[in-house]
């Protein structure tokens, strides 16, 4: 994170899809208690309270769920557009999303990313992880040294299984960087993972550093 973010002591952050706090365990060593903040978002209610049952002892750490549907943790959940209504205490420095675009279906896309654009103060970041589609990535799939071949459509979008389409979602990354802009995150920089084959990264998934 470090070497991709401009993360400080003194960030607050949000982290959306924080599942079981993975990333705010490493993060209640690093944030300055009086000055930098953690939230953790979640469409899981479980996991939302055990978190804030570990950091009952941590001020500056917060927890909120958000009753978004999701087809594999969260099935009596609303609609997708609730989500700009939500407050969390913005605005933020940066913005975390581990394995969240690629379970979020091209119809929800936007969405997401005008969510964040309203989340962040002037300079912030979004950080995030995606499968993304390209002339090498199409190679690699074709020539079977990718991890996943993502072999059905989804509107703009590739599954891997058509019965839990959120299972696994692959973008075109043209069409990604076009969405960023529609949302007005026009600085936008990519580092490619290994899931695609290629060993020499330090990733699984493709990452994408934003900010307006």
């Amino acid at each position: 994170l470090l070497h991709c973010t401009n993360l400080k002591p003194t960030h607050r952050t949000l982290d959306y899809g924080c599942g079981l706090a993975r990333l705010a365990i490493p993060l209640s060593g690093f944030l300055d208690p009086e000055n930098g903040s953690y939230c953790g978002v979640d469409t899981d209610a479980a996991c939302i309270e055990r978190n804030r049952r570990v950091f009952a002892g941590h001020p500056n750490f917060r927890f909120e769920h958000v009753n978004i549907f999701s087809k594999m943790y969260n099935r009596a959940g609303d609609d997708f557009d609730i989500l700009l209504e939500q407050e969390f205490g913005g605005p933020f420095d940066l913005a975390f999303l581990f394995s969240v675009f690629t379970h979020i279906l091209p119809e929800h896309c936007d969405v997401m990313l005008r969510f964040l654009r309203s989340q962040l103060r002037g300079g912030g970041e979004v950080f995030s992880s995606w499968f993304l589609l390209n002339d090498e990535t199409e190679r690699a799939i074709e020539s079977g040294y990718a991890h996943r071949n993502f072999a059905s459509r989804h509107g703009a979008a590739r599954i891997d299984n058509p019965e839990v389409p959120e299972g696994a979602v692959a973008y075109y990354e043209s069409d990604v960087l076009e969405r960023f802009a529609r949302a007005g995150l026009t600085n936008v920089r990519v580092h490619y993972g290994h899931w695609r084959g290629c060993e020499d990264s330090w990733i699984w998934q493709d990452i994408i550093v934003a900010s307006p």
